[in-house]
């Protein structure tokens, strides 16, 4: 009974916890980053290189969120004697608002995964 409730409240405390903590973003270092609060999104964008670039960001506006948009490619030149046309430097570009969503290979567990495994196994044991 006792062992019970110490488990029901750690449960609570942890779930307390995760609300009040910020949006995390893997960053381009391989670890995990805490937002700020004027970063809404975790961002990846794969440059024309093949490097990415991933990490915390303000939300871009041009684009839906939890989508990607491909980029317009290497600069190309027109006919015409003024060119505004302003090429991308990536071929995509990714937002999405979830914990640890930018990247498409998280393989980590987390802890509130690992305690309900237990509490499972507890419970129909």
């Amino acid at each position: 009974m006792f062992g019970s409730k110490v488990l029901s409240i750690l449960i609570f405390s942890f779930v307390l916890f995760q609300i009040g903590n910020g949006l995390q973003c893997n960053n381009n270092y391989g670890s995990v980053q805490t937002c700020q609060d004027v970063e809404t999104v975790c961002k990846k964008i794969v440059m024309l290189d093949g490097s990415e670039e991933k990490g915390c960001s303000k939300a871009f506006s041009q684009f839906e969120m939890n989508s990607c948009i491909e980029g317009s490619g290497p600069p190309t030149v027109g006919n015409d004697a003024v060119h505004f046309d302003e090429p991308s430097h990536f071929k995509v570009k990714c937002q999405c608002d979830s914990d640890l969503c930018n990247s498409g290979h998280n393989f980590s567990l987390s802890f509130l995964s690992i305690l309900s495994s237990v509490v499972c196994y507890y419970m129909f044991k």
